[in-house]
């Protein structure tokens, strides 16, 4: 069935774009204005300038099933509860140019892990014309970055120092606890975006809980907005995520007069980790243009969930083989691991570099030699022939 689904939507966007169309079709139940009615109002009366009060004034006229301080309660417990946890999923990436016609496909495989600080990643793209090669990487939760990749058929390793630059490569945007707005990037410093729940509703954003819900499929949610955000949550399932809509609001003169949908993100098959903690088994996210056409899609299938479960030591350290050449940033040295850093092991690895390349000087001589003798052969038995 799941083969099915795959092949449904790798080969017929058409098919694709009636059901997202159904998706769009979220019934409304209830009596409180909600944001879409804001947005209205301020098209209606033009009276664009006062956007913040007609927001806040919606606020106020809100009763819904939870308070914000008893909805913040659920989302901390359920968020701290999270020690480590591990993920495997695979990337399928879709991009649509005019009239939904077919451009680019990508898969990508990635596997991520948490355990306190450390971090490890692990990459695999699986289209033969994509240029970034696999890899590895970690981080040791102090300071130190590890890199392993594959590039021509060899392994390259690299250890530096880490900063939040070189952290931020480890936030997919992809993740499946990203988009379960579950994972705090903050952690790690600098200016990463947060973008877990617990961030927004600690963030002091304008936003409401809506009275209103809203049916989408078979879940009943309630529904947290502000004005460029929409997020559904499951009271069935502990009030988690199962879809985002993101809007991207449209100014003239630098007076906000409106907003369109820009982007979609649903999640499905969602199952049960303890503590309220809910991760879904396929994600799709949906780009759209003004006009509300589908101008990008990706698909992310979830094969592996570990929550609590502790992670190796050895996916965070020591993954890099014996006898790898290291370029080690930290110490401005070269070397083979599993020795000690040392000049030798510059001068071993520059020694090695230097019989490599020879080598292949070598090599292509004398393949030039042969196509050269070989062609003198061909050239003489056609005089011979004439």
């Amino acid at each position: 069935m799941l083969l099915f689904r795959n092949c449904v939507f790798l080969l017929c966007p058409i098919a694709l774009s009636a059901s997202l169309a159904l998706t769009q079709q979220i019934e409304r139940v209830g009596g409180a204005p909600n944001d879409h009615d804001v947005y209205a109002n301020l098209a209606k009366t033009e009276n664009f300038g006062k956007v913040g009060d007609l927001f806040l004034d919606m606020i106020n006229k809100q009763n819904p099933m939870i308070s914000k301080e008893n909805l913040l309660k659920i989302v901390k417990a359920r968020q701290e509860s999270i020690k480590d946890f591990r993920c495997r999923y695979t990337v399928f990436a879709e991009m649509f140019g005019v009239n939904q016609n077919f451009d680019i496909l990508k898969k990508i495989s990635y596997e991520f892990g948490r355990s306190g600080d450390r971090l490890y990643l692990e990459y695999e793209p699986h289209n033969s014309g994509m240029n970034d090669p696999p890899k590895k990487m970690s981080y040791d939760g102090n300071s130190t970055l590890s890199l392993l990749n594959y590039r021509d058929g060899h392994l390259h390793a690299g250890i530096a120092g880490a900063d939040v630059d070189s952290l931020r490569t480890f936030f997919q945007p992809h993740m499946p606890l990203i988009l379960a707005k579950l994972f705090e990037i903050s952690t790690y410093g600098g200016d990463l975006n947060d973008s877990s729940l617990l961030s927004f509703l600690q963030s002091g954003s304008l936003y409401a809980i809506l009275e209103k819900k809203e049916s989408i499929g078979e879940h009943e949610c309630i529904v947290i907005a502000d004005l460029s955000m929409r997020i559904y949550l499951d009271p069935q399932k502990d009030f988690s995520v199962i879809q985002s809509d993101g809007y991207r609001q449209e100014f003239s003169g630098g007076v906000l007069i409106g907003r369109w949908l820009s982007s979609r993100t649903r999640l499905f098959d969602l199952n049960n980790h303890d503590n309220g903690v809910w991760i879904p088994s396929e994600i799709v996210i949906e780009n759209f243009d003004k006009r509300g056409e589908v101008i990008a899609r990706h698909r992310i299938d979830v094969s592996l969930i570990e929550i609590n479960k502790g992670i190796d030591d050895g996916y965070f350290t020591g993954f890099i083989p014996d006898d790898t050449l290291v370029a080690d940033a930290t110490t401005g040295l070269a070397y083979f691991y599993g020795e000690r850093p040392s000049i030798n092991g510059l001068l071993q690895a520059t020694v090695q570099s230097k019989r490599v390349w020879i080598f292949q000087i070598i090599s292509m001589t004398l393949g030039i030699i042969l196509i050269l003798i070989w062609i003198i052969i061909k050239y003489r038995k056609y005089r011979a022939s004439m």
